[in-house]
């Protein structure tokens, strides 16, 4: 179990400087420590994207940061755009974190150069830091491995001056902590919705995820934990917000579903919690089949479901692992049927292979989407992508080629993990 830490969210510092009680001794600055999530557009502009923010570790490590001992900022580079590296001054920061997608490792080793540069301790942690810790330490002082409960054992160390290079938390281990959200509006970050976490993971084997590769088995949090962190969040809220006035909570879970018995237990405080109006989570396409456990989430105020349909081709679910699709497959159709019914959007993405689908049948598929009056639209069409770590990837041989190790290159751009 991950060490233990304060439950309740500190409060803020009422000032900026330490004090040791004698007037006549200098005052000592508190540490100043940034927390940075990296993030670069998909066509490498430099712009925003407030779409959906990806990853929310970094409110995460913030909340695990004590904030009477540190002055700690939260920087998003989806929301507020990219980090101004012109205007990073010497010592601005004595500790930095960094963490982000696959896609933005190479943003991150950027940011690390230019934060290094200023005399900061740059610590990073995400997916590639996880799969390749001995490759992601060539970049920053500090490599976290797994879970964002590696920040608590690494700040420890840092102020006994005894920080190693590698820390390592398995990311189904989940301390007892509970999220701290005046970081978004302390820091300028106001979505409309509450992001909650309540578990970790995902114990099916997609070969198209990252997930499996990073041995991230599902785990979930204490139900008392998240019905703390639904409050923290609604509380944190500007009182004529619609946040705070029609609050909306978004699991940002892998696979809420993956646990049953506790899906059944935030039903129940989601149903009795009368301030929540509405709430939406990603589960598995097979829990669209127990119908009892569907209408118990629609009584419980679940009007908003992302499911992993990816695909209406059976041949496709089968290649690449997804047998939690194969079985009632046939009544996929029925079960969106009936969760509509109730009051359920049901949403999804949908992937192509182009190894083993022609274009001619991903055109009959998506028209027969298109002529469905069940299905709607998905939220997005994507080709299976060779990213870092999947077994997609790891098999392939000849049509993508794998490495054992990402070959670096220059200075430029999903766990919960850090």
């Amino acid at each position: 179990m991950a060490r233990m830490i304060p439950l309740a969210p500190p409060a803020p510092t009422a000032s900026s400087s330490v004090s040791s009680g004698d007037p006549n001794a200098a005052q000592v600055r508190p540490m100043d420590i940034l927390v940075l999530v990296a993030h670069l557009h998909e066509d490498r502009s430099w712009k925003q994207d407030r779409d959906i923010l990806q990853s929310m570790a970094g409110l995460h490590i913030a909340s695990l940061l004590d904030r009477n001992k540190y002055r700690v900022r939260l920087y998003h580079e989806m929301w507020h755009g990219p980090y101004p590296t012109d205007t990073i001054t010497s010592l601005e920061f004595d500790v930095v974190f960094l963490t982000g997608l696959q896609m933005d490792f190479d943003r991150m080793r950027q940011l690390s150069y230019f934060f290094q540069r200023a005399g900061a301790t740059v610590i990073a942690g995400g997916s590639m830091c996880t799969l390749f810790p001995d490759f992601a330490g060539r970049f920053f002082n500090v490599v976290c491995s797994g879970g964002v409960e590696c920040v608590v054992d690494a700040m420890r160390d840092y102020e006994c001056g005894s920080l190693k290079p590698l820390y390592r938390s398995p990311q189904s281990n989940i301390g007892r902590y509970q999220v701290d959200y005046r970081f978004m509006r302390e820091n300028g970050i106001t979505v409309p919705v509450h992001f909650v976490e309540a578990s970790r993971g995902c114990n099916f084997k997609c070969d198209f995820c990252s997930i499996p590769a990073e041995k991230a088995t599902h785990a979930v949090y204490e139900v008392s934990d998240i019905a703390a962190n639904i409050n923290n969040s609604i509380e944190s809220s500007p009182w004529l917000s619609i946040r705070r006035l029609y609050p909306f909570v978004s699991f940002i879970d892998n696979n809420l579903s993956n646990n049953l018995g506790h899906l059944r237990e935030i039903c129940r405080i989601l149903k009795a919690d009368k301030r929540v109006r509405m709430w939406g989570a990603l589960i598995t396409q097979d829990v669209l089949r127990n119908r009892e456990l569907i209408r118990l989430m629609a009584d419980a105020k679940c009007c908003d479901i992302f499911t992993g349909i990816e695909s209406i081709d059976l041949n496709f679910n089968r290649l690449h692992g997804k047998i939690q699709n194969i079985k009632g497959s046939t009544v996929l159709f029925d079960d969106i049927e009936y969760a509509q019914s109730i009051g359920m959007m049901i949403g999804y993405g949908y992937l192509f292979d182009p190894r083993i689908t022609s274009i001619e049948q991903m055109k009959a598929e998506l028209r027969q989407i298109l002529q469905s009056d069940v299905l709607h639209h998905p939220y997005f069409i994507s080709f299976v992508t060779p990213l870092v770590g999947h077994k997609t990837l790891l098999a392939s041989g000849g049509s993508w080629r794998a490495t054992a190790e990402p070959a670096p290159s220059g200075p430029r751009r999903a766990l919960h993990r850090l």
